[in-house]
């Protein structure tokens, strides 16, 4: 039989869009679990640069400019739209070229930053794999596994510090 099922909106779907969309579907979860594999191993040239960088560049941009997303696949927290790459929480900003700090969750530095910025505990409750873009630009990375363990209250506060803009 050429067509699946209509399903409640009455549109009958081929069976070849179905297993297009399915293969899609596998590519792009393939991406995502190389793009969490690389950061839990504390590997993040692995995902900014190479055939892993290009598809996770190119998924970002598709997420980027399509109209809907799932309902979980995006929060808001700290002003920011935050999207899940396979447990990862990548701000929509986040630019592969920009300057990273990183954080190892659950540390010392990790509770400085939260009494420092209180405003962060939103982002914070998402998980311990974060990439947010901070005011001064710099990507700030919660990591479980690797990152500063301590960190002075001027090295985080640097982070807080809108970038000067250039005339």
């Amino acid at each position: 039989m050429r067509y699946g099922s209509t399903g409640t909106s009455g549109a009958a779907t081929t069976t070849n869009d179905k297993s297009k969309a399915a293969a899609l579907q596998s590519q792009q979860q393939s991406t995502f679990d190389a793009a969490n594999r690389a950061l839990s191993r504390g590997d993040l040239g692995g995902v900014q640069q190479g055939t892993l960088g290009v598809d996770l560049s190119v998924q970002v941009n598709n997420l980027r400019n399509q109209s809907q997303l799932a309902p979980n696949a995006v929060q808001r927290a700290a002003n920011r739209n935050l999207v899940d790459f396979g447990g990862v929480w990548i701000d929509d900003r986040f630019d592969g070229k920009m300057k990273t700090v990183t954080i190892k969750a659950q540390s010392d530095a990790y509770f400085r930053l939260l009494e420092r910025q209180p405003s962060l505990r939103d982002l914070l409750r998402l998980g311990n794999h974060i990439v947010y873009v901070t005011p001064s630009g710099d990507a700030l990375i919660i990591d479980a596994n690797d990152g500063a363990e301590t960190m002075t209250d001027a090295e985080i506060d640097r982070l807080f510090l809108a970038k000067e803009k250039k005339n």
